[in-house]
């Protein structure tokens, strides 16, 4: 009795799921944005940089900053080393803020879709840290929710007074550019809209480093 030959079914259904595996990647890629941020770019070289820098009070640049002594506490009251100092694959805005500053306050909404933006990418990143030197997390929940703020889960706060000394922090909101390599390289003073055209066109500018 002649065997039955089976390896041509293999091979047909092998070669049916690699097409399907290949198209349901390519419809993921389309759907998703990936950026590879750039480490080595100057984001006061970028053409966008001017216009960006220019809704600012005031701009500071960095010799790059990465030893950060300070520590954050966490919503969890958590004690952590300064979580912004590793390297990583993309740009991060770290923003300085406080319950009792009102340009604080009108500028977070923007933030928040600015960082709703590019969640969908590790190229760009906002984290917020409290100014208020609350008692706890706790306490710093009932401040902003008496200003009708929704709390941060993933925010920091801290109560190491040195930190306003580390960044040269000379009134709130300051926010605080980060470049993939984890070090400072920016700081930031006034609140601004960050959904704003310029502020848009600087952060694409500044994740697919263009020059």
């Amino acid at each position: 009795m002649q065997e039955k030959k089976h390896a041509p079914k293999k091979i047909i259904l092998l070669t049916v799921f690699t097409i399907s595996l290949m198209a349901a990647i390519v419809v993921f890629l389309s759907q998703t944005s990936f950026f590879t941020a750039q480490n080595d770019v100057d984001p006061s070289s970028l053409a966008s940089y001017e216009p960006f820098a220019a809704q600012f009070k005031d701009v500071q640049i960095f010799v790059p900053l990465r030893e950060i002594s300070q520590s954050l506490l966490t919503m969890n009251d958590e004690r952590i080393a300064w979580p912004y100092g590793q390297k990583r694959d993309g740009w991060k805005v770290v923003n300085f803020w406080a319950t009792w500053c009102p340009p604080c306050i009108v500028e977070k909404p923007s933030l928040k879709a600015l960082k709703a933006r590019y969640e969908h990418t590790s190229a760009f990143d906002i984290g917020f840290v409290s100014m208020d030197f609350p008692k706890n997390a706790a306490d710093l929940n009932e401040k902003m929710m008496k200003k009708a703020m929704t709390p941060t889960p993933s925010g920091f706060y801290t109560d190491d007074f040195d930190i306003w000394k580390v960044f040269d922090i000379k009134g709130l909101p300051t926010s605080i550019l980060i470049n993939p390599d984890g070090n400072a390289v920016m700081a930031l003073s006034g609140d601004i809209d960050w959904v704003s055209s310029q502020t848009l066109a600087f952060v694409d500018e500044l994740i697919h480093g263009k020059n």
